[in-house]
């Protein structure tokens, strides 16, 4: 037993020892093998490459930094410098636009002022004008009163000289409107179906459209937004709403339109011109010479003599549904650039016909050379009648009594008899006298003592130079009436 206890414990110990010697074997031999200096200088050359990388990417780091810091100061300042630019141009804009509003409230207000003015002034003169004439023609009939309870011989002594002032200024109506005077401005001219614009945004080349119609349907189609009304309106009230509807596009858009073809600014001249037309209204025109545009007042022969064949006084110039009160007889007889007003679209001129029954001035008397009925034209007077040449009228003889011609004016039984006296129309004592379609003009061949005789004498010879027999029958009306006036 005590055998077997020491065995044991021995064979414990050598297990012991025996495994306390495999653990120094195995450290022994697991144990790193110290390091080499080559190893040492490798393991910090190493070491030294990744500071080196480090240190390179955190420079690049701090570039990229700096570069993007860089960056966002130029954006920032770009940015401002856009802001600024645009507050200013906007303030120049509302500036301008303020500035544009006073002006056109200064403006109009001026031309209110004017307008009231001129027409404050018109009714002054129209007053003063009524009142002189009221006076006038006061003045008148208290004259011819006094000379009928005087006894004197009615004669056109009186009448001559009230028809002597018509013959040579032709008194005139009412001045016309000023605005009449107005050529057409482009600003004024509203745009109608068929007429070709160009339309264009400024400062913007690509917006610019050419060529670009007055729709059918009154509108005006442009390449940004829907049709705009235009017919009926003036081009800068279409531009306006343009520039309305696209200032969600564009900034502050100024829109531009510019006509390029009308097609209602028109005028139409027909009656008695040589050739009737219708005008393209491309500048501003007068009546004179929308006249001449079409060749002048009508021309043609009659009784181998070469006529106007125009009425002056049945012209008339319609506008809009009324008649503007043109004096065509002063305008083209006496030349009065006071009735020579200007055309505006859709006028219409016409000039009368003078062919007709009546268009003819019987000359008659013992010393004439011939008796002739001369074509009778819009102006016509006693001294054109007696001095356009013996071709036409017959002249008259040296002999014959200038100081108590007579015109028989109106029917024959029962005529207006004036005495006109030649030589002091001659003389420029007395103005000339106008004549009528129709008017008999009486040459007598020596002085005469009874007015009622000469218009018998006159009378007769008319019948029987131009109507037979009725000379003779009315010539007896004449005496039986004229008696008691004469």
């Amino acid at each position: 037993m005590y055998f077997l206890a020491n065995v044991r414990v021995g064979w414990c110990q050598f297990l012991s020892f025996f495994g306390i010697l495999l653990l120094v074997a195995g450290c022994a031999l697991f144990r790193p093998a110290a390091p080499t200096p080559a190893d040492a200088a490798e393991k910090a050359a190493v070491a030294a490459a990744e500071t080196a990388a480090a240190a390179q990417e955190a420079e690049r780091a701090a570039t990229a930094a700096a570069l993007a810091a860089k960056k966002a100061a130029v954006t920032a300042a770009e940015k401002a410098t856009a802001a600024k630019a645009a507050a200013e141009k906007a303030a120049a804009e509302k500036a301008a636009a303020e500035k544009a509003a006073a002006e056109k409230a200064a403006a109009e207000k001026a031309a209110a002022e004017k307008a009231a003015a001129e027409k404050a002034a018109a009714e002054k003169a129209a007053a003063e004008k009524a009142a002189a004439e009221k006076a006038a023609a006061e003045k008148a009939a208290a004259e011819a009163t006094a000379a009928k309870a005087a006894g004197k011989k009615s004669s056109v002594n009186s009448d001559a000289a009230a028809r002597d002032a018509v013959a040579g200024s032709r008194a005139p109506r009412a001045p016309l409107p000023k605005e009449y005077f107005q050529s057409v401005m482009p600003g004024q001219y509203r745009l109608q179906v068929g007429d070709v614009v160009e339309v264009g945004i400024l400062n913007n080349a690509d917006t610019v459209s050419r060529d670009v119609p007055i729709a059918l349907d009154g509108k005006l189609y442009y390449m940004f937004g829907k049709g705009v009304q235009a017919a009926g309106r003036t081009p800068a009230e279409v531009a306006a709403e343009i520039e309305q509807s696209i200032r969600t596009l564009f900034n502050s858009p100024v829109v531009s339109i510019i006509p390029q073809s009308f097609s209602g600014n028109r005028v139409m001249v027909f009656g008695m011109v040589a050739f009737p037309n219708i005008i393209q209204l491309d500048s501003a025109l007068t009546i004179r010479q929308a006249v001449a545009r079409t060749g002048g007042l009508a021309q043609g022969l009659h009784r181998g003599a070469v006529v106007e064949i125009s009425s002056l006084k049945d012209s008339y110039l319609r506008r809009g549904g009324q008649l503007i009160p043109v004096d065509f007889d002063r305008l083209f007889t006496l030349n009065d650039e006071s009735q020579d007003i200007f055309l505006r679209p859709g006028d219409v001129l016409y000039i009368g016909s003078g062919l007709g029954k009546g268009r003819e001035v019987y000359l008659i008397g013992g010393n004439l050379t011939d008796q002739k009925a001369v074509p009778y034209t819009d102006g016509m007077t006693l001294v054109a009648l007696l001095t356009s040449g013996a071709d036409q009228t017959g002249g008259y003889m040296a002999a014959a009594d200038m100081e108590r011609i007579v015109i028989l004016r109106g029917p024959l039984d029962k005529p207006d008899v004036h005495e006109v006296n030649l030589k002091n129309i001659l003389t420029g004592k007395s103005r000339d006298v106008l004549l009528e379609s129709g008017d008999i003009v009486y040459v007598p061949d020596k002085p005469y003592k009874y007015l009622r005789e000469v218009v018998k004498t006159a009378v007769l010879n008319f019948g029987r130079a131009f109507g037979g027999n009725l000379g003779d029958r009315a010539a007896d009306n004449v005496i039986s009436t004229s008696t008691s006036s004469y």
